[in-house]
C-alpha cells in the first residue's frame, strides 16, 4: 500500500464500526506481519487482534471510558493508523492498541496519534499515561523510553488463552509497565 502522507491532526477521528475491518488490519500487519520494526511475528503466532475485541471499544464503551482513535487521511480508502485510549481514574490514561501501518512507520503519524492521545487523556484529568509492552522488545521500550516513558518494574505474565495468540515455544513473553507523566 503507497500512500503520500503530510500527517495531520486533522485525520485523526474517533473509530467507527465502518473502521473495524482496517483496525484490524492495521493491528495485525503492525504486530504480526512481515516488515515493519513493530513486528512481534518472531515472537509470538496467531492474531493481533480480532473484531470481536474492537467492535465493544467503539460501540459500547461510554466515552467517559475512552476512544478508539483512527488517523485517516483523505487521501486513503481507510484508517491507517490507530490507538485506543482508555480513561482508567484516579488520573491514570492507558494507551494500547498503538500501530501504523509499516509503509507510515517513520514518517511523523505514530507521533501525532499519541499526541492526540495524551491530549484526549489531559482533556478527561489524566495525569500519567500507563502501556505495557514485551520486555524482550528493547527496541520498542527505547523507543517509548525516548518519548518520556519510564519502566515501572512492574511486570505481569503475557496473557495466554487458547482462543487468542500464543508465545512461541521459548520466549519469555512478560510485560513491562511503562508510565509518562502528562
Amino acid at each position: 500500500m503507497t500512500v503520500e502522507v503530510k500527517a495531520s491532526r486533522a485525520d485523526i477521528r474517533p473509530a467507527t464500526l465502518d473502521d473495524v475491518d482496517a483496525i484490524v488490519a492495521t493491528l495485525n500487519e503492525a504486530y504480526r506481519g512481515d516488515g515493519g520494526w513493530t513486528t512481534e511475528k518472531h515472537l509470538i503466532k496467531g492474531d493481533r487482534a480480532y473484531a470481536s475485541e474492537i467492535i465493544p471499544l467503539i460501540a459500547s464503551r461510554p466515552t467517559s471510558e475512552g476512544v478508539l482513535l483512527v488517523y485517516h487521511p483523505a487521501s486513503s480508502p481507510q484508517p491507517l493508523a490507530c490507538v485506543d485510549v482508555e480513561f482508567r481514574g484516579n488520573g491514570r490514561g492507558y494507551f494500547g492498541l498503538f500501530a501504523v501501518r509499516h509503509a507510515l512507520q517513520g514518517k511523523g503519524v505514530g507521533n501525532l496519534l499519541m499526541e492526540e492521545a495524551f491530549g484526549r487523556m489531559r482533556a478527561e484529568g489524566c495525569t500519567t499515561a500507563e502501556i505495557t509492552v514485551l520486555h524482550v522488545r528493547k527496541d520498542i521500550i527505547a523507543w517509548y523510553q525516548r518519548k518520556g516513558f519510564v519502566s515501572t518494574g512492574k511486570l505481569m505474565d503475557f496473557p495466554q488463552t487458547s482462543d487468542r495468540a500464543q508465545l512461541l515455544p521459548g520466549v519469555d513473553g512478560r510485560l513491562v509497565y511503562l508510565e509518562k507523566q502528562l
